[in-house]
């Protein structure tokens, strides 16, 4: 083949390269996200032990720092939570996703990437922003008393993994807990 009639050939096979390249993040943007909606059980076998993580992440002294009454608080929120994940159900539009769990409490989220003000069962103002960050929902919350509170919802297999990691000053190291669950037969 001479070069004249290569050079076409050549060109037509760069510009579709070129065109996939800018075409993929375009694809992988609009890829659709899951749907957590249902109703799911712990899987405790897979699942971290969150009281053992709590104590963990308080020490052995309970905490560092001068707070605490804040450190035992706290602690008490977070084992109420911890007993209240036995079960998880989720509705979920584009807009929001509304988590209950088996205290019937309810958090609604909007997936808009935006802050959003909340206030704690204690009152404590705090923000929420939540999105989507490629196949996993993230919910980070910040505020005085309960420092940065980073979940992420997302599937492996089957399975929802809810990964919550709490960066405060209380505690002696990141709290970081892993929660599996299956979807409930109904």
């Amino acid at each position: 083949m001479s070069a004249r009639r290569r050079w076409p050939v050549i060109s037509v096979v760069a510009l579709a390269a070129a065109g996939l390249v800018l075409i993929s993040p375009v694809l992988v943007a609009q890829a659709p996200k899951p749907d957590f909606s249902g109703v799911w059980e712990l899987d405790s076998g897979k699942s971290d032990d969150a009281e053992v993580a709590i104590r963990d992440a308080l020490g052995l002294t309970g905490g560092r720092g001068e707070r605490q009454a804040e450190r035992q608080a706290l602690s008490s929120r977070l084992h109420y939570l911890a007993r209240a994940a036995e079960t998880m159900e989720i509705e979920q539009t584009d807009k929001d996703i509304k988590l209950f769990n088996s205290e019937d409490d309810v958090r609604i989220h909007y997936i808009d990437g935006q802050k959003h003000p909340r206030q704690s069962p204690s009152g404590e103002e705090m923000t929420t922003v939540t999105e989507w960050r490629e196949s996993f929902l993230a919910l980070t919350t910040e505020g005085p008393n309960i420092g940065k509170v980073t979940e992420t919802l997302g599937m492996e297999g089957l399975q929802l993994v809810h990964i919550v990691r709490i960066q405060n000053d209380a505690f002696e190291e990141d709290l970081v807990i892993r929660v599996y669950y299956d979807r409930a037969d109904r």
